[in-house]
């Protein structure tokens, strides 16, 4: 009788050694760093343990099939299924919210002495704002400039953020009335950016224009590229007249809210146009449920 309970207990705890698995590895956030006291626990039982102050951790399941879920206050929680001893990287990432910007800027015009403001939700910021961090669908721009005397200027840009590698589509209308350089222009036009390989995109611009004594219906082209902290772009469009070009720069200084300097130079057939702005960009968050 002793003999059959040593075998039956050597079988029940031979059963129970195979039936667990030992899982280990590293929780990171996205910048790669180490999260401490992350918890793991294993779903439906009480085995739970929690990373060291270096993120690392070990943890045996009591099960052969086990949940073994990741979580830490103000980061997604995950999930993962252990059939076999694993060695894993977690990498967590922060809750779900609603990301939606504003920006408040100033702006000079140098060649014509002006000196503006604009309003937007990061409509030129966009390029600069991981495209994870920017969820606004409507994007708007208002923007003026004036020398309190001949010169002025203003617009409004409207438009809707589609895809990742779509873009943004928007419709923008200008108008400079600057007399001391003789530039009266009427702006209209329909602007979409596709972004068709890396970091750079493809941007078709239409629209009409009314510049001097002109009134022309125009098609262009250009392409943007973005880095870390800036972007440059450039763009042409024909008025089956006379060309209009534009180049843009815009570089941040990285931090969570941050500043950017934006600088324009168009040119519409023989007149220049220089634009210098300061923009400071914050982020507001709401929870998504």
């Amino acid at each position: 009788m002793m003999r059959t309970l040593l075998v039956l207990m050597f079988f029940l705890t031979s059963f129970e050694v195979v039936s667990q698995n030992v899982v280990k590895g590293f929780v990171i956030d996205l910048d790669g760093n180490g999260l401490p006291k992350v918890l793991i626990t294993e779903v439906r039982t009480a085995n739970r343990t929690e990373t060291n102050t270096r993120g690392y951790f070990t943890l045996t399941t009591a099960n052969d099939t086990s949940h073994i879920a990741f979580s830490y206050i103000g980061l997604d929680s995950q999930t993962i299924v252990i059939t076999a001893d694993t060695t894993l990287n977690i990498i967590l990432t922060r809750e779900s919210y609603d990301t939606r910007w504003l920006t408040f800027g100033i702006s000079h015009a140098p060649l014509n002495s002006a000196v503006g403001f604009q309003i937007s939700n990061g409509v030129d910021e966009e390029p600069l704002i991981h495209f994870e961090d920017f969820q606004d669908n409507v994007l708007f721009k208002v923007h003026a400039q004036s020398d309190f005397n001949r010169n002025y200027s203003y617009g409004a840009e409207l438009g809707i953020h589609l895809l990742r590698y779509i873009g943004r589509t928007t419709l923008k209308y200008d108008v400079i009335r600057f007399k001391e350089a003789d530039i009266f222009l009427t702006d209209f036009n329909l602007t979409s950016k596709l972004r068709y390989f890396g970091n750079t995109g493809l941007i078709f611009r239409t629209g009409y224009q009314k510049f001097n004594d002109k009134n022309k219906f125009g098609l262009g082209l250009g392409l943007e590229q973005n880095r870390r902290n800036f972007y440059i772009g450039i763009n042409s469009r024909y008025y089956f007249d006379y060309f209009h070009h534009e180049v843009y720069l815009q570089y941040k200084i990285p931090a969570k809210s941050f500043i950017s300097f934006l600088t324009v130079y168009n040119r519409i057939d023989d007149k220049n146009l220089l634009s210098l702005g300061l923009n400071y960009s914050f982020a507001r968050n709401s929870y998504r449920q």
